[in-house]
């Protein structure tokens, strides 16, 4: 068995105003979520699970944090490692918000899975984040929407200081 990846923090979230790729793109608009957990699931000869915060700080059972984690570990762990091997994905990192849904999944150090994939492939078997709407993002939506997070439908990053972030945005 090879070695568990570390993990990586989760990507800050830009105002809508930092994040110009988003604009005229066709997006998800779902409902703000906040931190909880990650989780980094690895399939090889055995199945490995890595549990800490979006900070990447590894959580421990002694840990005050430990509840979510070993919520997570004992309901779902398992069945989304299963869903994953059945679609060929051998490695991801899960963000769980800290109201229990699964918000997002890395699957390679600069690509995320899309809100729609995580719904049809996961909402049977965890709670999924809210998807309010799916529609194209101009500027009479922007001004019509608040407390929301938009993320393109086809994954997109931005470099900023060289370093890839996803083209989310919080409006």
């Amino acid at each position: 068995m090879s070695d568990i990846p570390q993990l990586l923090p989760y990507p800050d979230i830009r105002h809508i105003s930092e994040c110009p790729s988003v604009h005229n793109t066709f997006s998800y608009i779902i409902n703000d979520y906040h931190p909880g957990i990650a989780c980094v699931v690895k399939l090889d000869d055995n199945i490995s699970f890595l549990v800490g915060d979006w900070k990447s700080n590894v959580i421990s059972p002694n840990m005050d944090e430990w509840g979510l984690c070993d919520k997570f570990l004992k309901e779902h762990a398992y069945k989304i490692a299963s869903m994953m091997a059945g679609i060929g994905v051998t490695q991801a990192q899960l963000f769980i918000s800290g109201d229990y849904k699964l918000v997002d999944m890395q699957i390679s150090l600069n690509k995320f899975a899309g809100p729609g994939m995580l719904r049809d492939l996961f909402s049977n078997i965890i709670d999924t984040q809210d998807i309010v709407e799916v529609t194209t993002i101009d500027d009479d939506k922007i001004k019509s929407i608040k407390d929301k997070i938009v993320k393109p439908s086809r994954f997109r990053y931005d470099v900023i200081d060289g370093v890839a972030v996803p083209a989310y945005a919080r409006i």
